[in-house]
């Protein structure tokens, strides 16, 4: 193997790119030999987070930055990293730096939204992103902030209606299905089929809605992951199965 700078420098950045467990120890081999590489502190900042080592990529961010103190990427991927060991305020501090440079950021503006919702402070988080979307009305990743900030505010109506922005968001995979969306119209003698999104936590958390539904007149099928169909067959009113298709079959063939 070519042992230049500039070779180690393309594997490292190469078996990054591919995933490779190596890469980690390629930035190390390079930076022993080129250490006032800012860009690639920064990649092996970038690849601790991925991993979840949130230590050594505040280290190797810390260090691009000392290097490369107005770069863009470089203050982005610090400030990313600020964001996930909850220091908020440093992590605004360089975005309010980003976004006076480049105004125009929607990305880095959904991440200001972020971090005032990480403080906790959700008036301010709805106010910023409102104010980030009337210049970027069409920004899937700003609206889900601002539904994120919006349902822990506890405004529910206008939180989940914000919230369908998953969808063009790449949240969430968009679903075809041979029926037409519940409109929120009456329900008598009619039967709708719930499915799944998330995780466990998320189907348990609102599983206990379900019943409302009977309620109002209406037969329930819900499609749910293996391991919680017995749980959620206790629930009256509900037929719940794992067998999603069987379950689709059957609510089309009772909504035509």
């Amino acid at each position: 193997m070519n042992d230049s700078p500039d070779a180690l420098r393309a594997e490292a950045v190469r078996l990054h790119r591919t995933g490779d467990a190596g890469a980690a120890r390629a930035y190390a081999q390079y930076l022993s030999q080129c250490p006032g590489d800012a860009a690639i502190w920064s990649n092996l900042g970038a690849l601790h987070r991925k991993a979840g080592r949130h230590d050594l990529a505040l280290y190797a961010h810390r260090r691009a930055e000392a290097l490369a103190p107005q770069d863009v990427g470089v203050l982005t991927n610090l400030a990313n990293v600020l964001s996930d060991i909850g220091d908020y305020d440093a992590s605004l501090r360089l975005r309010s730096k980003l976004l006076a440079a480049r105004p125009d950021d929607a990305a880095q503006e959904a991440m200001v939204v972020r971090c005032h919702r990480g403080k906790g402070d959700y008036e301010t988080a709805i106010f910023a992103a409102k104010d980030a979307l009337e210049r970027h009305p069409d920004d899937p990743e700003l609206t889900m902030q601002l539904a994120f900030a919006q349902l822990g505010a506890g405004d529910y109506a206008a939180g989940f209606a914000s919230y369908r922005a998953r969808w063009a968001a790449g949240e969430l995979r968009p679903r075809k299905m041979p029926m037409p969306e519940w409109d929120g119209g009456p329900l008598d003698g009619k039967t709708i089929l719930v499915l799944p999104e998330q995780g466990f936590g998320d189907a348990i958390l609102f599983a206990r809605f379900l019943p409302v539904l009977t309620g109002r007149g209406a037969r329930v099928l819900l499609a749910c992951k293996p391991p919680l169909r017995r749980l959620f067959e206790r629930l009256a009113g509900v037929d719940a199965s794992a067998a999603r298709p069987n379950l689709v079959r059957n609510a089309a063939r009772m909504s035509g």
